[in-house]
């Protein structure tokens, strides 16, 4: 049993290299991407990070837009193969613990299929 649970694993780690996707969830609240929003935030004297309650706090994916140029997919290194790019939206819900109340942000990036961030986010407080 354990042998077919490597083997499966092995598959699907293959799968995602092969197909050049992101295996984990860009938007996830303990992901590279809602890392980054704290840190512009705090650079932005929005939140301090110290005061983030990561365990009372929450991301969500809201859309991703493919970029296109004349009805074709932009790609890094310029073909079928490459590198899909998207624009990512994600909604941080931070929680300040001092002031025992939540910080909603907007945060936009530029994502592929194969990287969460390749440019820092530019984020908006929202109520």
């Amino acid at each position: 049993m354990k042998r077919l649970i490597l083997i499966l694993t092995a598959m699907l780690f293959t799968a995602n290299a092969v197909a050049g996707t992101r295996s984990d969830d860009c938007a996830d609240i303990n992901g590279w991407n809602v890392q980054q929003v704290i840190q512009k935030a705090e650079q932005k004297g929005i939140i301090k990070s110290d005061n983030v309650d990561i365990s009372k706090s929450a991301s969500i994916l809201l859309n991703e837009f493919p970029l296109k140029h004349n009805g074709r997919i932009i790609t890094l290194n310029d073909g079928v193969e490459g590198e899909k790019l998207s624009t990512e939206v994600i909604k941080v819900s931070l929680f300040d613990k001092s002031r025992n109340s939540t910080v909603n942000i907007i945060a936009v990036t530029l994502v592929s299929n194969i990287e969460c961030s390749l440019t820092d986010p530019s984020v908006i407080v929202i109520p």
